[in-house]
């Protein structure tokens, strides 16, 4: 998985924690992405992730907005996620 890609898997999911949570810890979805299961039940080879890549993913899209200490929120629509991925 290379190129334009590569963060296309990370991004999707990125979105729905954020559409599930408004606002939430970086930590928390630094968790959720990395324990993320496929329908059969393995761990997703493709949505692994380390906290800084996580952190810049969050800072280059402007539908999350940074709180404070860590602290994220989703300021996007809800029906928003297919368009803006």
């Amino acid at each position: 998985m290379a190129g334009s890609n590569r963060n296309l898997l990370r991004r999707k999911l990125i979105f729905e924690y954020g559409i599930m949570h408004d606002r939430f810890h970086v930590d928390e979805l630094y968790t959720h992405m990395n324990n993320y299961k496929t329908k059969e039940g393995r761990p997703h080879k493709q949505v692994s992730i380390s906290r800084n890549q996580l952190v810049s993913l969050l800072r280059t899209h402007a539908l999350f907005m940074n709180m404070s200490n860590g602290y994220w929120k989703f300021t996007g629509d809800k029906h928003v996620m297919d368009r803006e991925i």
